[in-house]
């Protein structure tokens, strides 16, 4: 038996269809062993493209100066302070005119020197104003000048205030232990108050109660004791002085209480012994240039003074306290001058000396009330809400 792997054809045996096809003869196809050529399918292998990354690029920050205010903030930084027990109440208020603190100690309810001080001159001024009322209701005939006013109301009036002023000042400091006014009127220049008060009691009991009874012929004949020039001097020194120290407290001042508490001692007394001492100051003046004529005064001079001087100081009276009270917006202050104003016209039309005094004066404080009413009712429309803020 022949073997299968024999049986393959020979190369030879296989006939080439190209040599069939050049000798022209037919070949059958079923005796023609062929094989089928093998087409390999064609492979396409997919290109991988790798994805693009791109890497940030890294730059190293540059070292820049801190700028100055940064500066300025780190070294007035101030780490916070932490409250540390103390058995003591402390009340603290930053003061808006000299940005001190100011700090009250309750002790033991124990009032500190300053509240007894304190409480002494308000016992004395108050004393004072009742002693000028009570001499002013008494005054028959008193020595003339341009700027002297009609007592008897506005005194009632300036009483009046000054006893509403204790007795808020009482109630407030005394009872109620109020801290806003406690700090208000003790802080480090308005606890001057003190000074204020009995400054203004020395010139009401000693040298004001003088004026009120002096007659013309006191500085033509200095007698005795009485010298008219060293008087109007120690007149103009304590008018001035209480004029300043009071004007001092008034702006070192600021009260953050109730409309009345700075109605009745802000804009109440302290505006009423502004107004006042305004008006004395001026009329020392007058007393200087009377003493300094001494016995040589005759009519003509004492006319000049009265028209010339007169016209002049009721100007410049008005002027100081109408310009004060519109800066700090006081109505009171411009209330009292008011008054005083109504007084000298109403003094001058009752004096005997009317007739050798002229007309100037009157006719200029005239003008001066009703440009007073005026900026009063102006005031009160267009600052209606400041004339009660301290």
């Amino acid at each position: 038996m022949q073997d299968p792997m024999d049986m393959n054809p020979n190369e030879n045996d296989i006939p080439n269809i190209e040599n069939i096809q050049n000798t022209g003869e037919t070949v059958n196809p079923d005796n023609i062993n062929t094989m089928p050529e093998y087409n390999a399918p064609q492979i396409t292998i997919p290109q991988y493209s790798v994805p693009q990354y791109s890497v940030p690029q890294y730059t190293v920050p540059q070292y820049q100066e801190p700028q100055q205010n940064v500066i300025n903030n780190m070294q007035s930084y101030q780490p916070p302070t932490y409250p540390s027990f103390n058995p003591e109440p402390i009340v603290q208020k930053q003061d808006t005119n000299n940005q001190v603190q100011v700090q009250v100690h309750n002790n033991g309810g124990c009032p500190n020197s300053w509240e007894l001080f304190s409480f002494i001159t308000w016992i004395l001024f108050l004393s004072s104003k009742l002693d000028i009322f009570i001499r002013s209701a008494r005054i028959k005939k008193e020595l003339y000048r341009p700027v002297l006013y009609n007592r008897s109301f506005v005194e009632i009036i300036t009483l009046i205030i000054s006893i509403l002023g204790f007795l808020v000042y009482l109630t407030n400091i005394v009872y109620k232990k109020n801290e806003n006014l406690y700090q208000a009127l003790f802080n480090q220049y308005a606890k001057y108050h003190t000074f204020a008060f009995l400054l203004y009691s020395a010139l009401a009991f000693t040298i004001e109660r003088q004026v009120m009874e002096l007659g013309l012929n006191d500085f033509g004949n200095d007698s005795g004791s009485f010298n008219s020039k060293a008087f109007s001097a120690f007149y103009m020194i304590f008018s001035l002085l209480t004029l300043f120290c009071i004007t001092f407290v008034y702006f070192c001042t600021d009260m953050v209480c109730d409309w009345y508490i700075v109605m009745s001692i802000k804009k109440g007394i302290y505006s009423v012994i502004i107004a006042e001492t305004t008006q004395h100051f001026i009329e020392s003046i007058f007393f200087a240039r009377l003493a300094s004529i001494g016995k040589n005064l005759s009519a003509s001079d004492l006319e000049s003074l009265y028209n010339t001087g007169g016209v002049f100081f009721c100007i410049l009276v008005f002027a100081i306290v109408c310009f004060f009270a519109i800066l700090k917006k006081d109505i009171i202050m411009m209330l009292i001058n008011f008054l005083m104003y109504c007084g000298m016209i109403f003094n001058f039309y009752t004096s005997d000396l009317k007739i050798s005094l002229g007309k100037g004066p009157p006719v200029v404080c005239i003008i001066v009330v009703v440009c007073q009413f005026v900026i009063m009712a102006v005031m009160i429309i267009k600052f209606k809400e400041q004339l009660i803020e301290s």
